[in-house]
């Protein structure tokens, strides 16, 4: 007999017993007559299979990322414009949980619009989540959310939050501020020309300022030398919306601050690229160093022929910003200017050593277009005067300085205290060393091998001895080769060590690697330390743009991810580096 009804009636009626009486259908039948054991295996018994509905989901138990818990009172959450994830915990007395529904939807008029109405599966632990993108809400509009529990029964529960007569809501914000404003006294913009410096140099620290340029509500500013974003602070209970923080520039040179506003929604601003030059400190130049930082720096000739600066800051995998390099004060009334596009247009450039006047500032070496080798001193603040250059001479028997196709600084390894030059001039390896302030003391033609099809890469302590070692490119093979140096009697690099394999330190030349054809690499140029493992890198501009540093090894280059740089890649402008 199914006796569902009147059990269903007593446990509603929360009845304490439930008496059951059985009789004949006819009691005047004697055949209808039934007797019952009152105990035994034909006992009269009754089976009752009972579902517990699901609970209803609790305010504690319903989130959203971002945002906070449900709120079901004003003033609601504000969401900025991001990807809104709902997150709702259920559980069910019986343990058996099948699903979590979740309605998320906003009102026009008097009708409800559904953003999602689903039956999510919840994890073990009884939570569904539900990511809705920023794309499918509207700006402006309050939403209404809400959640149940359904059981593999179909029993559910009613919509939640339980405990509350009303819905969780949340306001929907797409408005982002605006880029703020930043500012400072000691390290002012540089200007259109770079021409302007820090009253400090590279050491102190000094204000910088953020104003919200014009919005209402900014919440923090974020804000970082790098664009990790990863330092921030709360603005001033002031008009404008102001935060003052003192800041030390990782560097000198050429630098940037990236700034950005965040609303209490969570928009975030367009960044502030704040670019300003930091005056170097007061100290000798390391090698290829110009910003005073103890790390390489990089300058390159763009596509339009200018020379530009570019500081690469410790530790960090970018190039922010350059400057431009090269200015002239041969003007009428002795200012300083910038020299015209196309100046430096087919230039080979290279920059190792103090080569003049000796006072620890770095040089560079230029093969111009006009066919002579010129050194162009350093001004201290990464750049340098085109009216003070110097014509290099070379002594008789050197190449004319016009057939060079490849020049070299390598610093002193002649141990002469002296700054050396090496250059690919057709087939042969020259070394020009002893230079003196006009000229060089001697030309080396390094005979005995071809180097028609080779480029220079660099020359530093690679191999882990007290010699310097060269790396070269084999072009047609696409290799980089690593031939080990050996040092002179007299002491300094012994420079016929470099000039053949039979020669070297180890009679062969390591390295082999494929994949550095002129064609897949355009230019390779070797540095000093950068990464602060005490030996030399390589910088490689790829076919296609991208610019790599890979650690020097005695073994060969170590693998690096791309360099990158702010705004794009270098593309065209390492022409002539």
């Amino acid at each position: 007999m199914n006796i569902k009804s009147a059990v269903q009636k007593g446990a509603d009626g929360k009845w304490s017993s439930l008496t059951l009486g059985l009789r004949a259908a006819n009691e005047t039948d004697t055949n209808a007559w039934k007797k019952f054991m009152a105990n035994g295996e034909n006992s009269p018994y009754i089976e009752v299979v009972h579902n517990s509905p699901p609970r209803e989901p609790a305010a504690s138990a319903m989130t959203t990322t971002p945002g906070t818990s449900c709120k079901t009172a004003t003033p609601y959450p504000g969401i900025g414009k991001q990807d809104v994830t709902f997150s709702v915990t259920g559980s069910d007395p019986d343990g058996n949980l099948k699903h979590i529904n979740l309605r998320v939807y906003h009102w026009i008029g008097d009708t409800a619009h559904d953003v999602v109405n689903q039956n999510l599966t919840p994890n073990s632990s009884g939570t569904a989540t539900r990511t809705i993108p920023w794309s499918q809400l509207t700006s402006g509009k309050t939403y209404t959310w809400t959640a149940r529990t359904i059981d593999t029964d179909g029993e559910a529960s009613a919509w939640g939050p339980s405990g509350t007569a009303a819905y969780c809501r949340f306001t929907v914000d797409h408005s982002a501020p605006n880029t703020p404003a930043v500012s400072s006294d000691v390290f002012p913009p540089a200007g259109e020309d770079g021409a302007v410096w820090s009253s400090v140099r590279f050491g102190t620290a000094g204000l910088f300022t953020f104003s919200a340029n014009g919005s209402p509500d900014v919440k923090e500013y974020q804000y970082s030398f790098t664009t990790a974003f990863n330092l921030k602070v709360a603005p001033n209970p002031n008009p404008g919306g102001r935060a003052s923080v003192s800041l030390k520039p990782p560097h000198a040179g050429p630098s940037v601050l990236y700034v950005r506003s965040v609303d209490a929604t969570g928009n975030v601003s367009k960044p502030q690229k704040y670019v300003f030059n930091v005056t170097p400190a007061p100290v000798s130049d390391s090698p290829m160093d110009v910003t005073g930082d103890k790390v390489p720096d990089l300058y390159t000739i763009d596509k339009d022929g200018n020379l530009a600066l570019h500081a690469k800051p410790p530790g960090t995998d970018r190039f922010h910003t350059s400057m431009p390099a090269a200015y002239t004060t041969g003007t009428a009334d002795g200012s300083a200017e910038l020299v015209p596009d196309g100046y430096w247009k087919g230039a080979l450039i290279t920059h190792n050593g103090d080569w003049l006047p000796g006072d620890g500032i770095q040089d560079l070496v230029a093969r111009m277009p006009d066919g002579k080798l010129y050194l162009y001193p350093g001004d201290g603040y990464g750049g340098f005067d085109v009216t003070k250059r110097v014509e290099a001479l070379l002594p008789a028997g050197a190449p004319e300085p016009r057939t060079l196709r490849q020049i070299l600084s390598v610093g002193d390894v002649t141990g002469d205290g002296r700054p050396d030059l090496l250059a690919l001039a057709g087939a042969d390896l020259w070394a020009f060393t002893g230079y003196t302030g006009a000229s060089f003391a001697q030309a080396t033609r390094l005979a005995g091998e071809s180097w028609t099809n080779r480029d220079l890469v660099q020359v530093g302590h690679i191999a882990g001895d007290t010699a310097p070692d060269l790396v070269f490119r084999e072009n047609p093979a696409g290799q980089l080769h690593l031939r080990q140096g050996r040092n002179a009697a007299s002491g300094g690099l012994d420079l016929a060590s470099i000039g053949t394999k039979a020669a070297s330190a180890g009679h062969l030349d390591t390295y082999g690697a494929s994949g550095w054809s002129r064609g897949e690499v355009p230019i390779l140029a070797g540095t000093p330390d950068v990464n602060g493992d005490g030996l030399p890198e390589v910088w490689a501009l790829s076919a296609n743009g991208d610019v790599r540093v890979h650690p020097g090894r005695a073994a060969g280059l170590a693998p690096a991810a791309a360099f990158q740089v702010a705004g794009g890649t270098f593309g065209n402008s390492w022409a002539g580096h």
